[in-house]
């Protein structure tokens, strides 16, 4: 062989093998949207409602799976909402408290704004801060934890759309 032949048999086989590895990543997802979410945390999985809460009513209505609490911490009394949701990201949960009209919020780029009575202001001397008691490291930003009622609650590492729903947790935002 000369010594093009070998560096076109190179350059081929290069090519070969990224087209391979590219069809192996493509193979998993069935809509170019998916490859967005390649970066997001799992969501929890919404369990099969095996509770029959219709009763004679003929309400077809799933359960609401995961049970979680809000908390908006400023400079009054903290307001705590709790809700049963089958959103699998938080600003689901906002959406939804939102449209029940327990809630007011505006966020952009998965971060809040408002929310209730907080706000952010222009220089950033006030903002809003999120916190959850989630136990899981991707899910926390590493030496931002506070306390509050005793508990531990972690800074997020997401944003609100991106922040995965988990039954029995808390979420709060506060005022800084």
């Amino acid at each position: 062989m000369t010594k093009n032949t070998k560096v076109v048999v190179k350059l081929l086989t290069i090519v070969a093998i990224i087209a391979i590895v590219s069809c192996l990543v493509l193979v998993g997802c069935d809509k170019i949207e998916d490859l967005k979410d390649l970066g997001k945390p799992a969501p929890s999985e919404v369990p099969a409602n095996t509770d029959d809460n219709s009763g004679d009513s003929g309400d077809e209505t799933p359960a609401k799976a995961f049970g979680i609490t809000v908390v908006l911490i400023g400079e009054g009394d903290p307001l705590t909402l709790e809700t049963r949701t089958n959103s699998q990201y938080l600003v689901g949960v906002l959406d939804e408290l939102q449209t029940e009209g327990r809630l007011t919020y505006s966020a952009s780029n998965g971060f809040v704004n408002t929310i209730g009575s907080l706000y952010t202001t222009g220089d950033y001397s006030k903002w809003i801060a999120m916190y959850h008691d989630i136990n899981e490291d991707t899910l926390i930003a590493p030496g931002y934890d506070m306390t509050y009622n005793n508990k531990t609650f972690y800074s997020a590492n997401y944003g609100i759309n991106d922040l995965p729903i988990r039954d029995g947790a808390t979420y709060l935002f506060v005022q800084q």
